[in-house]
């Protein structure tokens, strides 16, 4: 009978982290972390963990995160932002709070396992490398484009600004400035241009309040503007020859009316 090899999730196994798996595929997190957790030395060993996928009979490799094996005596501190791994049989990494299921000894594992190292992921799977495939950390580092400069040499900086000449106050806008020549264009019409609504513009530029020319017009015709219910045109129309009619009356009483 043949098993597949597994991993089980174990909350309760407590073991030693030999090892840090970095998830994601930005080198600048990585050397973040390396760096913030001490790890970032001559001894530490990095493997990058990519998988192929084939897509069109082609193949593509995906990188999913980078695992970290510190030289001997190396403790970071504070742990990184990765996952903590365990190594059985000096050479298979599994993550710390996980077992095999089903159990294997030392001797199997290096049956199974004949590369120097290898991860054991629970999605990603079983990755492996050679020792060749180790990199160090100024691997994760590119080189600047060299410049034909002389680096030591002075630089021109920034040209100076030009010198104080004045000091001008800013003023409000004046209304001139605001309104330019509205004043002379608003309101310029005769009030007898201005046709049915006459009576009620000379009232309001007398000053009186639309709640006296209300009651002037009461005085004049007790009868509503505008009626209520009916066709809408029908009902403005009405009202424009109130208007008129009113407009007309008032021109006989403009002295009553007058304060």
């Amino acid at each position: 009978m043949i098993l597949t090899l597994q991993l089980r999730h174990e909350p309760a196994a407590q073991h030693a982290a030999d090892g840090w798996f970095i998830n994601g595929n930005d080198p600048a997190r990585w050397l973040d972390e390396l760096a913030r957790s001490g790890l970032a030395q001559t001894e530490t060993r990095l493997f990058v963990v990519t998988q192929y996928a084939t897509r069109n009979t082609q193949h593509a490799a995906h990188t999913h995160g980078l695992l970290v094996v510190p030289g001997s005596g190396s403790t970071p501190l504070p742990s990184p932002t990765a996952i903590p791994c365990r190594l059985l049989a000096s050479r298979l990494l599994i993550p710390a709070d996980a077992v095999m299921h089903p159990p294997v000894t030392e001797a199997e594992i290096r049956e199974l396992c004949p590369w120097p190292i290898a991860f054991l992921h629970p999605t990603l799977g079983l990755s492996h490398f050679e020792n060749d495939d180790a990199l160090r950390v100024w691997d994760l580092i590119d080189t600047p484009l060299e410049r034909m400069a002389q680096w030591n040499f002075a630089r021109h900086g920034q040209p100076a600004l030009p010198p104080l000449s004045a000091i001008i106050l800013a003023r409000p806008p004046t209304i001139d400035d605001i309104f330019g020549s509205a004043p002379q264009e608003i309101g310029t019409e005769p009030l007898d241009d201005l046709g049915c609504g006459s009576l009620l513009l000379e009232h309001l530029h007398r000053g009186f309040g639309a709640d006296v020319f209300a009651e002037h017009t009461r005085e004049l015709d007790p009868r509503p503007l505008f009626g209520h219910g009916g066709n809408a045109g029908e009902e403005i129309g009405r009202g424009r020859g109130r208007l008129q009619e009113l407009s007309k009356q008032g021109q006989d009483r403009r002295v009553e009316f007058a304060r």
